[in-house]
């Protein structure tokens, strides 16, 4: 029943950890909770219940280290190093519809999840280095098992007030485990190596209160970078303080290669509410 609801959405795409890191204007200890709802109509429908919890330490650089001159009050200060530590479990229901009549011909519930683990050090304060970990699976795009694992460098060279700009590139291997049908070229296992880059843009408006942040991924392979893959997030955040935040998010995702009966490209509008704490 699955292998008709599962030809839609595309495959192991890049995960937005970046959305799940908070900022915080003090050393130690901060986490939060987020619950997200997203929707998608059209030939298949589809809802989306998600959880995710995150913890991080944070060590920060005095007040007013790499800028040349004072900062603004209200400037986010650098970090020198942080831990984070972030899960995601999910429940998605999956519906097929008839294009004649428009009705839902047959529903059914996958689950996906993933856990990620990240050390940044920022070596001055605009120039640093990521590794990170992570694993994760996915029902709706037949992924048993996906395993990352690298080392890159990141950039913060813009901190203002109003705006931030911040990115990374490195290197990542990655193994897959993925639940092949039939005839399908693709591998049910393979390892790759590719050039993993992002890219975060973000706009605070009324002293950090509304928030418009966009961020993307690119992750080539580094034998041929023909195969792609892609993820753009654009997010719209109103805080109550570093308590409580509720958003909308446009996520596209794009892979060039995917399996046979998962299409390249996948759009979900959703919404979501995050807890802070520490």
């Amino acid at each position: 029943m699955l292998l008709g609801l599962l030809g839609r959405p595309a495959l192991a795409n890049p995960v937005n950890a970046e959305k799940l890191m908070s900022g915080s204007d003090h050393d130690g200890w901060r986490g939060s909770l987020e619950t997200r709802l997203s929707l998608s109509r059209g030939n298949v429908d589809r809802l989306d219940f998600s959880t995710t919890g995150a913890l991080q330490f944070l060590t920060l650089y005095p007040e007013g280290a790499g800028h040349r001159r004072p900062p603004a009050p209200g400037t986010p200060p650098f970090f020198r190093d942080r831990w984070v530590l972030i899960t995601n479990g999910a429940f998605v229901r999956v519906g097929s519809r008839d294009p004649a009549t428009g009705t839902v011909e047959r529903k059914d519930i996958v689950s996906r999840g993933f856990g990620h683990t990240r050390y940044t050090r920022m070596w001055i304060p605009r120039l640093g280095s990521d590794f990170f970990a992570q694993v994760q699976y996915n029902e709706l795009n037949r992924l048993e098992v996906r395993m990352v694992g690298g080392l890159g460098l990141r950039v913060d060279p813009i901190r203002t007030r109003r705006f931030q700009a911040w990115g990374g590139t490195g290197y990542m291997v990655e193994y897959e485990l993925n639940n092949v049908i039939e005839g399908d070229p693709h591998p049910a296992r393979l390892v790759n190596h590719r050039w993993t880059n992002y890219l975060v843009l973000q706009l605070m408006v009324a002293n950090g209160a509304f928030v418009v942040r966009n961020t993307a991924y690119a992750q080539p392979l580094l034998t041929d970078f023909g195969d792609l893959r892609v993820l753009d997030a654009l997010q719209l955040e109103a805080r109550v303080g570093s308590i409580l935040a509720v958003g909308v998010d446009l996520e596209t995702q794009y892979d060039s290669r995917p399996p046979l009966q998962v299409v390249p490209l996948d759009l979900m509008l959703g919404s979501y509410l995050r807890l802070g704490f520490g």
